[in-house]
């Protein structure tokens, strides 16, 4: 994105130095409000407070899937059983990726089969009907309540 826009700059500025030599440093300092206000003002943008909020909750789930993983399995299920956000989905992605280790958590809207009743369910039934569904041995899975 840098590159093209570098690359839209000199462009630009070729082009108003051909229409108009007097207008051209006008018309380039308006074309470098334009790129800068763009990334200044991005609505996609994330603040710092969320960012950092993110960031430490991804630690702490680290945290807790060490202290539970014992069996130091490759793969974790994390459960949502007090029924809060389902950003803990994205929390445990994100925590056993840092951990290079492997989650089912992660789906946002395509789980398979009753996967996604799966994570509040308090005996595992549904988990581990999927589970062996795809030929997922229940012991290499470390079940973590949230």
């Amino acid at each position: 994105m840098i590159v093209a826009t570098f690359i839209m700059i000199w462009l630009s500025l070729y082009y108003f130095d051909k229409v108009a030599k007097r207008k051209t440093f006008l018309l380039s300092l308006l074309l470098a409000f334009f790129v800068i206000g763009d990334n200044l003002f991005d609505p996609k943008k994330l603040s710092r407070t969320l960012t950092k909020t993110r960031i430490e909750r991804t630690e702490s789930m680290c945290a807790l899937i060490r202290e539970k993983n014992t069996a130091n399995n490759k793969i974790i299920v994390v459960l949502n059983l007090n029924g809060g956000s389902e950003i803990f989905q994205l929390d445990a992605m994100l925590a056993t990726q840092k951990l290079n280790l492997y989650t089912l958590n992660g789906y946002s809207s395509t789980c398979y089969g009753d996967l996604c009743l799966a994570y509040s369910d308090p005996d595992h039934t549904k988990l581990s009907n999927w589970l062996k569904t795809y030929y997922i041995e229940e012991s290499k899975v470390t079940f973590i309540a949230n």
